[in-house]
């Protein structure tokens, strides 16, 4: 990696930390190799299993929400209202993370997307 862009991941780094943030990441998202992929691909194939992740299997939301109730819990803010389709799975993890938090959670949903 070049000195050029080590800096700038540094300096990302360093401006993600100074956001707030609430701890919602169960544990570090493992990474899994996929044998019979890479075999047909004839080259290594790895992936970054996010979907097992964080309250009621968040998957990728779970990142994304930690910075948004980091800015709810921060301001003091007593509950939310999120907005989606009635199957969705950030759903789950909003309610979720609303509990562990102690938010009142209001879901507004449709039954379309």
């Amino acid at each position: 990696m070049k000195i050029n862009q080590r800096r700038k991941i540094d300096e990302l780094k360093i401006k993600l930390s100074e956001i707030p943030k609430v701890q919602l990441s169960s544990f570090r998202t493992p990474i899994e190799a996929l044998p019979r992929v890479s075999e047909d691909l004839g080259l290594e194939v790895l992936v970054k299993r996010e979907d097992i992740n964080g309250p009621a299997y968040g998957g990728h939301y779970t990142k994304a929400l930690e910075y948004v109730f980091g800015d709810i819990v921060g301001k003091g803010f007593d509950g939310i209202v999120h907005g989606g389709p009635s199957h969705s799975n950030q759903n789950r993890l909003v309610v979720a993370a609303c509990a562990k938090y102690g938010l009142q959670a209001n879901l507004v949903l449709r039954k379309k997307l």
